[in-house]
């Protein structure tokens, strides 16, 4: 009668041991669907709670609709966006932030794989700083939501799109702002 419960306990587990197997095969599954469609979901998830460095100013006027502290005006109502988080963790102040969108030399490499892949002209020493801004905007927009597809376009939160300008800065302090569509 010990040898049977013996066995039952052996086939017990072994049918945890498969059901936790298949339910993990099923938690992958739905987190690699989670990443294609979010690629900076895997970054936040494995990003340290504590922010790297803060190279913000707060502002001493907070806009009301900003929740991190870290926003500024902005000129029209569609970009007043804040990224939603505490300013301890700012989107604009992770470390993420500053390796994928403010890196001058990924943003480089992502310019001369544009460039190369469109046919598009090469870079010139006035316009270096735009060119270095928009593509943070691009890999921005990329890193948090994926590619897009023509058209199809979201708002930089203002506390991300004034760290990009401040690393990237317009000389005559003239910037277009957020464009809804080129087409229109």
């Amino acid at each position: 009668m010990t040898q049977e419960c013996h066995k039952d306990d052996s086939n017990t587990s072994t049918n945890s041991a498969l059901q936790y197997k298949e339910e993990q095969k099923k938690l992958e599954a739905i987190f690699v669907r989670l990443v294609k469609r979010n690629p900076g979901l895997i970054i936040d998830l494995l990003q340290d709670a504590t922010p790297s460095c803060s190279v913000h100013e707060a502002s001493s006027s907070i806009p009301d609709w900003c929740l991190c502290g870290l926003c500024r005006e902005m000129l029209t109502d569609i970009e007043k966006v804040c990224c939603g988080k505490t300013e301890q963790h700012c989107i604009s102040i992770s470390s993420a932030m500053a390796n994928l969108c403010l890196n001058e030399a990924v943003l480089q490499l992502m310019l001369n794989y544009r460039n190369e892949l469109f046919g598009l002209h090469a870079f010139s020493n006035d316009s270096h700083n735009s060119e270095l801004r928009h593509a943070a905007y691009r890999q921005y927009i990329m890193w948090q939501h994926g590619c897009l597809g023509t058209g199809n376009k979201r708002i930089i939160p203002s506390c991300c799109v004034w760290k990009i300008r401040a690393a990237f800065p317009d000389p005559k302090g003239s910037y277009s702002g957020f464009r809804p569509s080129r087409l229109s």
